[in-house]
């Protein structure tokens, strides 16, 4: 789209920018005290939120360069981005060491420009094949999510229910699960699997206190491959696109504020988003990309003809959204 107002970068060191007359300027780090950094996940998201509210407010260049540094630096005093230490449950032995002795995995973001490493920290693993030390995990939990598949709800559901009746007998808490499953009515499958292994008054309990919380996932993570690995196994590459929408009237009691968690209702809007708009505009470029002879996605959409036709496609789709959902196009696309 072009450089309307700023060019800005941002490094660990310093960020530095130049504006539409030519104006060169940057801001360093901020130098924090020794302990003051828990966690570096979301820095440069932050210093970024902090430069454009600067340029919609008009602030000068200089201004938000210092409001970008600030913010980044006051993102580093929480564990996460969003202030939660991560406890995986996982039944593959040498990630969950590796968790363990590390507490740390390496991400790396893709696209056609190249990759950024980052490395997630505060992260600890169980073995979901110990039934008690992985209810434990979800009895003490804030909360919880699943991205197992759905052809492998079926074998974490004691585990869940176990952590439950230890929950249960602590507290009464409410524990809302995200399910991040490809699987419509996730939610409703769900339940059944945890209610055939409930009695009838823990049930109603159930009924009262577990939010049940479908999401729709839009990251790409493809198999990783060797090469993806570039010499660590735990590394984890992904598209940079990072939002969780979620069904917002599913959850129990108050819901937390988790970055770029994004709670909707009605939630069907975003499962039909999901349906006409990004899978279908994955499809449309794969075949087109297939019929032209390009091998990976990346290839087919390079191509301005095709670029062409599935935003065209997409758009059709976002507009009959939009017109039976009342959502802006703004956020359909």
């Amino acid at each position: 789209l072009g450089v309307a107002k700023w060019a800005v970068i941002h490094c660990p060191e310093l960020g530095c920018g130049m504006d539409e007359a030519g104006n060169y300027c940057e801001f360093e780090s901020l130098k924090l005290p020794k302990g003051y950094i828990k966690g570096t996940v979301g820095a440069g998201d932050a210093f970024c939120a902090g430069v454009l509210y600067a340029a919609e407010t008009d602030m000068p260049l200089r201004e938000a360069l210092k409001l970008g540094a600030c913010s980044a630096a006051a993102s580093l005093s929480e564990v996460s981005a969003s202030g939660y230490k991560v406890t995986f449950i996982d039944v593959a032995e040498p990630v969950v060491k590796a968790l363990q002795e590390k507490e740390q995995y390496p991400v790396r973001y893709v696209s056609s420009e190249g990759h950024e490493d980052v490395v997630i920290e505060h992260v600890t693993a169980v073995n979901g094949n110990d039934q008690e030390a992985a209810s434990e995990a979800i009895a003490n939990c804030d909360i919880m999510a699943t991205a197992v598949g759905a052809r492998i709800l079926k074998f974490i559901v004691g585990n869940i229910v176990a952590g439950l009746r230890k929950r249960w007998a602590r507290d009464d808490r409410p524990l809302n699960i995200i399910i991040c499953e490809n699987l419509m009515d996730a939610n409703k499958v769900m339940e059944g699997m945890l209610k055939d292994l409930l009695t009838d008054e823990e049930k109603k309990h159930f009924d009262e206190k577990v939010g049940l919380v479908e999401a729709s996932i839009g990251r790409m993570v493809p198999v990783q491959t060797e090469e993806m690995k570039d010499g660590d196994p735990m590394r984890v590459c992904v598209e940079r696109y990072g939002f969780l929408p979620v069904d917002k009237a599913a959850f129990k009691g108050e819901i937390p504020e988790i970055t770029n968690m994004v709670p909707f209702e009605p939630f069907d809007f975003y499962i039909k988003r999901k349906l006409y708009v990004h899978n279908m505009g994955h499809a449309t470029c794969a075949y087109l990309g297939g019929y032209e002879g390009r091998k990976y996605i990346y290839q087919s959409i390079d191509d301005p003809e095709i670029l062409t036709i599935v935003q065209n496609a997409m758009l059709e789709s976002a507009l009959a959204l939009h017109k039976k959902y009342g959502v802006e196009l703004d956020g359909l696309m």
